[in-house]
């Protein structure tokens, strides 16, 4: 006859412990897994530029226009125009916050001032900018389009073209217009 070796107690009861959490943690405790939830968009706020305070458009990480509010505002378009081509401040950098436009953009014909063109009655801007404008990038451009008509129109509804040393683009409209 074979004698089975004796276990100690305590080496049964650590045993059957860590038998039993094993099987809790297993089993979850009874919790039974889900699905993602749709919860919609993010949340929006609406900011709008105005004489006190001036509206610029950059790029978030994800890569959309987020609008970034300075105070006190610039009182011109072309004050705005150079604002916007001085690119993100420290803060706003910190944020994540980018551009695509080239560094440097002037506001004008070489020699000359920058030209505006507002229609009254269409709702419709056309700038004048002493730059190429062709090879800007869809998001580029959505800069400028947004930055420039938030700066004529506090709702940023204008029909806005631009035109550069090498032709024109537009109108368009700032796609995160109200």
């Amino acid at each position: 006859m074979k004698l089975r070796p004796r276990i100690r107690p305590r080496v049964r009861h650590r045993a059957a412990a860590v038998l039993a959490s094993g099987v809790l943690l297993l089993t979850g405790c009874g919790i039974q897994s889900t699905d993602v939830v749709a919860a919609g968009e993010p949340a929006t706020i609406t900011t709008v530029g105005g004489r006190d305070r001036t509206l610029l458009y950059f790029v978030s990480p994800a890569g959309d226009l987020m609008p970034v509010v300075r105070s006190p505002g610039t009182g011109s378009v072309g004050k705005t125009y150079a604002l916007l081509f001085s690119g993100p401040d420290e803060t706003d950098s910190a944020a994540g916050l980018t551009t695509e436009l080239p560094a440097g953009g002037s506001w004008g014909k070489a020699g000359g001032g920058g030209g505006v063109k507002v229609g009254e009655l269409t709702n419709s801007v056309e700038f004048t900018v002493g730059m190429a404008v062709g090879g800007l990038s869809a998001t580029a451009r959505d800069q400028l389009l947004c930055t420039l008509a938030y700066a004529v129109v506090a709702e940023g509804d204008a029909e806005v073209t631009v035109t550069g040393s090498d032709g024109s683009f537009g109108p368009g409209r700032c796609p995160l217009a109200a």
